[in-house]
């Protein structure tokens, strides 16, 4: 029961207690009241007690069970806006949600119709997707979702409104009715039981009124007020528990349904895409097919031409409409036979592809060249429905082949064979001469004196010179004759068959006799000579390499004889080769085992008298104490390579010493040979900055000497070596002067500060002129310049009296002292010897 409602108990002893108050009340405000007769006295107690009740009743009964009843109405009322509400929500999203499913679906129909379109385009080959369908294998939709409501029924109570709530309490005039007929009975029967019973007073007949009040109107009141009131308002509670878990299970259901859908229409997404990146890849395949230079045609299982794209019209030349319903044999260009064919088919059927290299006829007739590649396209089951051919020209491959083979196997300057093309020519002569019993002759050529061409008029004049000499080459051999250049100024002739060695010599006499006369180049009459060596097959080698080998030791025999002539191979200019290579290894013993040591000439100065300088020069002891010439084994370490070893071992010995006599407080330069090998090494710079620090020697105290002819090979290169030497304080001096043909323009721009003239042009003084004279000019065209003379090779007293008249600076030679060991250098030093003292 709601607060503020009474019980049927409570209002009854409410009603009861007013009745003997009121009762009580009149009998002493109203005496002759008691004197009523019982009728007029029940009316009135009657009347009293309906006033007195009826408030109370609308108080404490009939206004609480109103007001409950309204709430009730509006907590009624409020959960079937909130049920309409949810139900319009989920009417709502399911629309939405199907709509969208049906626009997935539609989408999904549109891809599925653009894939069927584009699936038949070459390089299609994706894998088809299933149609898309929801986990529990049924398409949502509208009437589906809205179900998910139908089994919650009629939002609030069954049969239960605000008006047959109220109908259970009756209005405030049927409770005063109800209430004044229940006082008038009460009232009766109290006076027609207890006047015949009991004769009491005025009070005790009131309690007793209102003792019979209770018992009768309590049933009464029972039966027909709270019973009705206590079962509605029950039922209005059920109602509220059953509205409130239907709303729970439609919510429950509604998340469900929604889920299932996200997920099905998250599926469908999925689908959507795949879809179209299936048809991006198919528009792509498609935009290749037409865009591809490579030209494309697909045919049927029988071979039939079905489609071609643009490449295979611009590189064939016949259209698509020409193309489709022919079969690609009208490309052949019977270059292949049924065999090649044949092995193409068989290769098709056994592994599903082919490639390789056809020769096909365009359609106005000109055959050319391509790469094809022949695949079979399946059906998902596995059988071949198609064959696709992809194809491109190669002849400009084919040509830029045959360009790159001729470069390889020619020279670039002359276009002679190489070496690599001349030796694959002269294997296959000597393998053909062996088969045969035949003989052949190689001719191996070297140029005379060609590096004074390049340094005296440069490397594009001497180009042309060997592009010249190629040609007169050319024009001096016959036909099957291979005439190669194998590099710089080498070149070999080969006569693949030749009856007497005779024919060798002879063609070798020809080719000589044919550079008597000079080559023009460029307003040059330049002067032509040639060495050569001859070898024969098979007396002199029974391989193209033996044969080589065997003609270029014959053409350095050659050239040591005087140049512009050939030589025949024999064995005894092997042996030479043997010995040059024994002591070739016998030098190399000898730099591992401290074998070499330097001995020093003193330069003497002509003013003074006094030692103003020392030459480091190199010798090489055999541990048997025999002598080895330095003309005999430098060059060798020059061609090994073993010069720049040696030299580095060189620098650090003779600074070595050097510094040992400034400690003594003897100054004196110690000057250091540099060859040709060694002037081109990248780490000279090195090794000399790492002999000065090593030795702690000042790099005043240090000189270098290079030959003039060493000087011109390659100025640029010369010029920059100098200069960074004269940076670190060394002193430069040119040996040999006189012999590289070296202009005075070009000394100007050197950092030079000696020269040493030749011991050609000291050895006849005074007695020759020419060498007088040349003398004399190099004195005066060093005085000139600011540089030091030194002459070398002084052994007398004329020449030493000619080279004080020319004022020349200073003298080195046996006049004064041979090379020595250090120790007697030394003593000299200590002793202060002069020339002047003997």
């Amino acid at each position: 029961m709601q607060r503020g409602a009474l019980s049927p108990l409570g209002l009854t002893l409410a009603f009861a207690i007013s009745l003997f108050i009121i009762e009580v009340a009149v009998m002493r405000l109203l005496p002759a009241f008691a004197d009523l007769s019982a009728p007029i006295r029940a009316i009135a107690d009657a009347l009293a007690l309906t006033l007195l009740a009826t408030p109370a009743m609308l108080l404490f009964f009939y206004r609480p069970m109103a007001s409950q009843a309204r709430r009730l109405h509006r907590t009624r009322t409020k959960l079937a806006t909130a049920d309409g509400a949810l139900q319009a929500a989920v009417d709502t999203q399911t629309a939405a949600l199907s709509r969208e499913n049906a626009q997935l679906l539609n989408d999904i129909a549109s891809l599925r119709r653009a894939d069927t379109e584009l699936y038949h385009l070459p390089g299609a080959g994706v894998a088809q997707r299933g149609d898309a369908s929801f986990p529990d294998g049924e398409d949502p939709d509208e009437s589906t979702v809205r179900n998910a409501g139908s089994d919650h029924g009629a939002v609030g109570p069954e049969a239960s409104d605000t008006s047959s709530f109220t109908s259970a309490l009756h209005s405030p005039l049927y409770l005063l009715v109800v209430v004044a007929t229940s006082v008038f009975v009460a009232e009766a029967a109290v006076m027609m039981l207890f006047a015949s019973f009991l004769d009491t007073s005025p009070q005790m007949e009131a309690f007793l009124d209102s003792l019979l009040l209770v018992l009768l109107i309590s049933p009464v009141f029972y039966k027909f007020h709270y019973q009705p009131m206590s079962s509605h308002l029950y039922e209005v509670r059920l109602t509220q528990e059953r509205l409130r878990s239907s709303h729970s299970e439609l919510e429950v259901k509604v998340a469900a349904r929604t889920s299932q859908l996200g997920r099905a229409n998250a599926e469908l997404r999925r689908e959507i895409a795949w879809h179209e990146h299936y048809q991006e890849q198919l528009l792509l395949a498609a935009s290749v097919f037409d865009n591809t230079i490579e030209g494309i045609l697909i045919t049927d299982i029988n071979g039939v031409i079905e489609r071609v794209n643009p490449s295979f019209t611009e590189i064939t030349g016949y259209s698509a409409e020409e193309a489709i319903g022919q079969r690609p044999n009208v490309l052949r260009s019977d270059h292949h036979g049924l065999e090649f064919y044949a092995e193409m088919w068989r290769c098709l059927l056994e592994k599903g592809r082919w490639k390789g290299e056809v020769w096909n006829r365009r359609k106005d007739g000109e055959v050319y060249p391509e790469w094809l590649s022949i695949t079979a396209i399946g059906a998902p089951l596995g059988e071949t429905k198609h064959y696709l051919g992809v194809f491109h020209d190669i002849t400009e491959v084919k040509h830029t082949q045959q360009t790159l083979s001729h470069q390889a196997h020619h020279d670039a300057l002359t276009d002679l064979p190489n070496r690599l093309l001349v030796m694959d020519r002269l294997e296959a002569a000597v393998a053909s001469a062996r088969r045969h019993g035949r003989s052949l002759a190689l001719l191996y050529l070297d140029l005379d004196d060609f590096k004074n061409v390049n340094d005296t008029l440069g490397h594009n004049i001497g180009d042309l010179y060997l592009k010249e000499v190629a040609q007169r080459l050319q024009q001096n051999s016959r036909e099957e004759d291979t005439v190669a250049r194998l590099g710089g100024d080498e070149f070999i002739i080969m006569l693949p068959i030749i009856r007497q060695p005779e024919e060798a010599t002879y063609r070798a006499r020809r080719l000589i006799r044919s550079f008597a006369e000079p080559i023009c180049v460029e307003n040059h009459r330049l002067p032509i000579g040639a060495s050569i060596g001859i070898t024969i097959y098979p007396d002199d080698g029974d391989s193209a390499e033996a044969l080589i080998k065997n003609a270029d030791i014959a053409m350095y025999r050659a050239k040591e004889s005087g140049k512009n002539r050939y030589e025949l191979y024999t064995e005894a200019m092997n042996v030479e080769i043997l010995r040059r290579i024994t002591l070739e290894h016998e030098l190399r013993t000898a730099l591992e085992q401290d074998e070499l040591h330097l001995e020093y000439q003193p330069k003497i100065d002509l003013a003074s008298g006094a030692i103003s300088g020392v030459e480091a020069l190199l010798r090489w002891t055999r541990p048997d104490a025999t002598e080895v010439l330095p003309d005999d084994f430098i060059p060798i370490a020059e061609s090994s390579g073993l010069i720049v070893p040696i030299g580095e071992w060189v620098f650090r010995s003779a600074c070595e010493q050097a510094a040992r006599w400034w400690k003594r407080g003897h100054r004196v330069p110690v000057a250091v040979n540099l060859s040709a090998r060694q002037f081109a090494d990248a780490n000279l710079l090195e090794a000399v900055t790492h002999a000065l620090e090593e030795s702690r020697l000042p790099p005043e105290a240090l000189e270098v000497e290079i030959t003039e002819s060493l000087l011109m090979q390659n100025r640029v290169a010369a010029t920059e070596l100098l200069w960074r030497l004269r940076e670190m304080g060394i002193a430069i001096a040119i040996d040999d002067f006189g012999t590289g043909y070296s202009s005075l323009a070009y000394l100007k721009q050197l950092p030079i500060d000696t020269l040493k003239i030749d011991i050609a042009f000291i050895r006849d003084l005074p007695r020759d002129e020419d060498s007088a004279t040349i003398t004399s000019a190099v004195v005066s065209l060093a005085t000139s310049l600011g540089l030091k003379t030194v002459a070398e090779g002084v052994e007398d007293g004329d020449q030493l009296r000619f080279l004080k008249q020319i004022a020349c600076d200073q003298i080195q030679g046996h006049y004064f002292s041979p090379p020595v060991a250090p120790e007697v250098l030394t003593s000299y030093l200590e002793q202060g010897k002069r020339l002047d003292s003997g």
